[in-house]
This record gives C-alpha cells, sequence and structure tokens, in this order.
C-alpha cells in the first residue's frame, strides 16, 4: 500500500487538490483572465465576458466544457448523471480556490457563474459547484493525512449582464461588497450579484474577507 502523504499547509493542499483533478478541466486564472459565455459549447459567437483581476495565488477549474479523450469521442465529467432528472446535472462555469494566508490550512472557494440575461438556475449551478469541493474535500481526506482540519468557506459570484450595473470607483480599496444567500433543503451559499461588464476584483474581495471589511454578508 503506497505510503499517504501529509498534507501541512496551503502549498500543499493546492497540490493535493490538483492531484486528484484532470489537467485537461484546469484553468490558469492570473491577472487578466477571461471567463466567456457561449450560447452553447464549440459556439464562437460570445453572449457575455467577465474580466477576472486575480493576481494571486489560486487553483482553478471547470466542469463546464466538454474534453476529448484519445478515442476522439468527447466525456463530460459528470456524464454518468441523467440529464433528465430535474437539477442534478448542473455545471457551474468556474471554480478558483485561493489559501487565506501561506501556513494554515484554510482556503476561501469562489464559485462563478457567467450569464448573459436569464439567470433562473444560476444559483443551482453554484450550489452544485460548493457540493462539488465538498466531495472533493472528501476525496483527500482517504488520500492524504491532514496535520489539522482543513477549514474551507464558499463564496458565490453571480456575473450577468441583467444585474443593475453600479459605479466602480478608481480607488478599488473603497469597493463595497454585498453578498445575498442561497439556500435550498438545508444547502445554502452566499452570493454575490456583479454586472459582467464590471471588472471583478477578486484580490481585492479575497483580501477584504479575510480582513473582515467591507464585505457584507446576510
Amino acid at each position: 500500500m503506497a505510503k499517504r502523504e501529509t498534507i501541512t499547509d496551503s502549498s500543499s493542499f493546492l497540490t493535493a487538490i490538483q492531484s486528484v483533478i484532470n489537467d485537461d478541466y484546469k484553468e490558469i486564472v492570473n491577472t487578466n483572465y477571461k471567463l466567456i459565455e457561449t450560447k452553447n459549447i464549440g459556439d464562437t459567437n460570445k453572449c457575455s465576458e467577465l474580466e477576472i483581476l486575480s493576481n494571486l495565488t489560486n487553483y482553478s477549474f471547470t466542469l463546464d466544457k466538454i474534453v476529448s479523450c484519445a478515442c476522439k469521442s468527447q466525456i463530460e465529467p459528470v456524464n454518468f448523471l441523467r440529464k433528465s432528472t430535474p437539477y442534478v446535472n448542473k455545471k457551474n462555469d468556474l471554480i478558483i480556490l485561493c489559501p487565506s494566508d501561506k501556513i494554515s490550512l484554510k482556503l476561501n472557494v469562489y464559485i462563478i457563474e457567467l450569464k448573459s440575461r436569464n439567470i433562473g438556475e444560476a444559483s443551482t449551478q453554484i450550489l452544485a459547484g460548493k457540493i462539488l469541493v465538498e466531495y472533493l474535500m472528501s476525496l483527500l481526506k482517504i488520500s492524504f493525512n491532514f496535520t489539522n482540519q482543513p477549514e474551507i468557506q464558499y463564496f458565490g459570484i453571480l456575473a450577468s449582464l441583467s444585474m443593475k450595473k453600479p459605479h466602480i470607483p478608481s480607488n478599488i480599496s473603497t469597493i463595497q461588497y454585498n453578498f445575498n444567500k442561497s439556500s435550498r433543503n438545508g444547502l445554502d451559499i452566499p452570493i454575490l450579484h456583479w454586472h459582467a461588464d464590471n471588472k471583478f476584483y477578486l484580490r481585492d474581495l479575497h483580501s477584504k474577507i479575510i480582513a473582515n471589511k467591507n464585505v457584507n454578508f446576510p
């Protein structure tokens, strides 16, 4: 039996998470990452686009794309679930995992859903992303040793063209982030509504959540 590695800090935590996710689903979210929504998979016509300014340590991935395998057929990561079952086969656009500091096992998980104008099922897709990450964390507990219990905070980001477009101040340190609560059958997550035409300052939000400053939760 292989010896289980020990997770001691945020760096080894992110490395462990990467080890259980296929590289085909990894996203490189850096300073000027653009999340693009199209009408259908493979469609080149953009419905909406969100520019994410991160510039912080993170591991990001998406299940909202089709990956081709060596046999030249296309596979989907949750295709074993029946699409005919309401709300079961739901995927959000992007999941970003950011350490709260360098030494602990604390992560902030940002689950992003980008829509043009129809936001009807967006909160369900964000909740599905939270359930997925919780499942991955359970897998890690089987595969790795932890020096401490991981602490995970989940935040949903719903970006859409249907939102009221607020004024973004030139000094982003003054931005206030107001979250709403989405709940379903005991599952809940705070969700921030954001206009898709405005740049999304992930690093600013992340630092303010850690400092408990300029962030309002329900």
